[in-house]
């Protein structure tokens, strides 16, 4: 969708939407009114005013039970789990400060419950948080944390242990102390920011606020009492009809979700997961695998391949970097390098017995764990001897990736698992997933010398923020490496 958007369609939506009539402007600073009105009126007249499309959107329904999402992250080693759920509450409503103080106390920093049991006592997390936003249609709840897969379950029962303890009216004098000391604390220190004051203006003519609201918000912060805060968690805090979504490697954990509500399982773009059983009785995995290496090219062609260079190109927060593979199969050595211009950022150095990584002209040995998710370059197709590499496979149903239906394939060797997706149709190889290399998706092949090799590949993984598109730009094959070329 996003590479489907034109020029023209940020244009028209800037013209539909961004017009002055609707728009607020706060100017904070050594400034007097006539000078803000004079600059107002020199860089904003030509601003013309416009009719602006109004939709009216529905109140969500009351969920009936609670609801429970899963999304699929073979490669991810933890579980992020969000629990909550829709309300009322508009920002101007009297309510919203002894809210901000319910938030506060179930998840609010270190201090809060959720912090305290998932943290500091069951050791589940670096960190489990709650916030509640108000909002003019629909105010959220939202608990969360990142979790261990093997505890996603037990910390999924303490999030709603939590809630459930909170509307019971169980929050303490103590508590509510510490609250407001936290919240008065971030409130002066916001001060010190013009920016701030500038939201608060806005803020105030945006939501309909009281003219008083900041003025008096320590005040009001400072007189709720813990009766009226405990009767507002029975009000606004509930541990049912929630939202549960966990995005994680659920086959860890799916078969214990069933406990907390209706399980339904998504893709990482947001689409229902579509999984059909193989109806062919004697299909294997072993057979897709076959079809796989037939599709590229074929087990005498690929076999023939001794030596691979490959060089790719991918932007990185608007940087182009290479990424270069030299492969030496029958002297058992493979390099990457990752490449901005001239400067080499990292380099891998791979053999059966070590792998070394170069950063910043440190070099270490990495440990067994992460060497073995560049030990496969040596083989350039390591599809190619899974049988004598005593790699097990599993064929696991059918999903869908890209809008292609695809065989899942689990790829198991000693402790370690991961998946491959190979297209129904075509047998080509559509994505992978690894715990310790993360996804890769592949973006279409190109022909060179008569084998398919992606032509780009849509990288992510825990060290990238984003994913990454790395395009192929040159593959050479079967060329003579010198000994300088492979170091």
């Amino acid at each position: 969708t996003i590479e489907n958007i034109q020029v023209a369609d940020i244009k028209a939506y800037y013209q539909t939407y961004f017009r002055p009539n609707i728009g607020y402007l706060a100017i904070v600073g050594d400034i007097t009114v006539a000078e803000a009105r004079s600059l107002t009126e020199k860089y904003f007249s030509g601003w013309q005013r416009a009719d602006v499309p109004k939709f009216e959107w529905p109140a969500p329904s009351p969920a009936q039970g609670n609801s429970v999402v899963l999304v699929n992250r073979p490669a991810s080693s933890q579980s992020v789990i969000h629990v909550g759920y829709p309300f009322d509450l508009k920002p101007n409503s009297p309510d919203v400060i002894a809210v901000s103080v319910l938030a506060e106390i179930l998840g609010g920093g270190a201090s809060s419950r959720l912090f305290q049991n998932l943290r500091e006592d069951k050791g589940y997390t670096y960190g489990a948080y709650a916030s509640i936003r108000p909002d003019k249609l629909t105010a959220t709840l939202d608990a969360y944390a990142s979790v261990r897969n093997a505890v996603t379950d037990s910390a999924v029962h303490e999030f709603i242990a939590e809630l459930e303890k909170m509307r019971a009216k169980t929050i303490s004098e103590a508590e509510l102390s510490l609250a407001k000391a936290s919240l008065a604390g971030s409130f002066g220190r916001s001060l010190e920011n013009p920016a701030t004051i500038a939201r608060f203006a806005i803020n105030t003519a945006l939501y309909n606020l009281p003219k008083d609201y900041y003025k008096n918000y320590l005040k009001n912060l400072d007189a709720i009492t813990v009766n009226q805060i405990n009767e507002l968690a029975a009000r606004y805090i509930r541990g049912d009809n929630l939202q549960l979504t966990i995005v994680g490697k659920t086959e860890d954990f799916s078969d214990q979700m069933a406990r907390f509500g209706d399980v339904r399982f998504y893709t990482v773009s947001g689409d229902p997961a579509v999984s059909k059983t193989v109806t062919d009785p004697d299909l294997t995995a072993e057979k897709v695998i076959e079809k796989y290496l037939s599709a590229i090219g074929g087990r005498e062609k690929l076999t023939a391949i001794r030596t691979l260079q490959l060089i790719s190109e991918a932007e990185v927060q608007g940087m182009t970097i290479a990424i270069a593979q030299v492969i030496d199969k029958d002297k058992g050595i493979a390099v990457q390098r990752i490449q901005l211009g001239p400067q080499t950022l990292s380099s891998v150095r791979i053999t059966r017995e070590q792998v070394t990584a170069t950063v910043q002209g440190q070099t270490m040995d990495l440990p067994p764990e992460a060497a073995n998710a560049y030990i496969g370059l040596l083989d350039i197709f390591p599809e190619l001897t899974y049988a004598e590499q005593g790699i097990r496979l599993e064929l696991d149903g059918i999903t869908t990736v890209n809008d292609e239906d695809a065989y899942k394939v689990k790829v198991i060797k000693d402790n370690s698992t991961s998946v491959d997706y190979f297209s129904v149709a075509t047998g080509l190889k559509l994505k992978s997933e690894s715990p310790i290399s993360g996804e890769s998706t592949i973006n279409g092949y190109g022909d060179y010398e008569g084998i398919k090799l992606p032509a780009a590949v849509t990288i992510a993984n825990q060290m990238m923020p984003v994913p990454v598109k790395a395009v192929t730009k040159s593959v050479v094959i079967n060329a003579t490496l010198s000994d300088q070329e492979l170091q």
